[in-house]
């Protein structure tokens, strides 16, 4: 049977899901839990998902590594904020 390309990268431990130990949709880089901070310090890249993780709270921050922000715009204000259409998709690498 085939397995997935990203099923077989979390299997071998080349990708991680880690929580990021806030309680909250947007992630305060300031208030991280310990996991997080241990995984993101030796990420090649980081993906950030969703409006509140990839745009509310996050979207003026420079990472050391590469990101890639993958969200769906849902709140018109905050498509304002960054120049697209309420209901847009948004995937940006950095």
């Amino acid at each position: 049977a085939r397995v997935a390309p990203l099923a077989a990268a979390l299997e071998s431990g080349r990708l991680r899901l880690v929580p990021s130990g806030t309680g909250s949709p947007g992630i305060d880089l300031r208030f991280v839990g310990d996991e997080l901070n241990r995984a993101a310090a030796g990420a090649r890249w980081l993906l950030l998902e969703g409006q509140g993780r990839a745009i509310e709270t996050n979207w003026a921050t420079r990472f050391r590594c590469p990101v890639l922000r993958a969200a769906a715009v849902k709140d018109p204000l905050v498509a304002g904020r960054i120049g697209v259409a309420p209901g847009a998709a948004l995937l940006r690498g950095e």
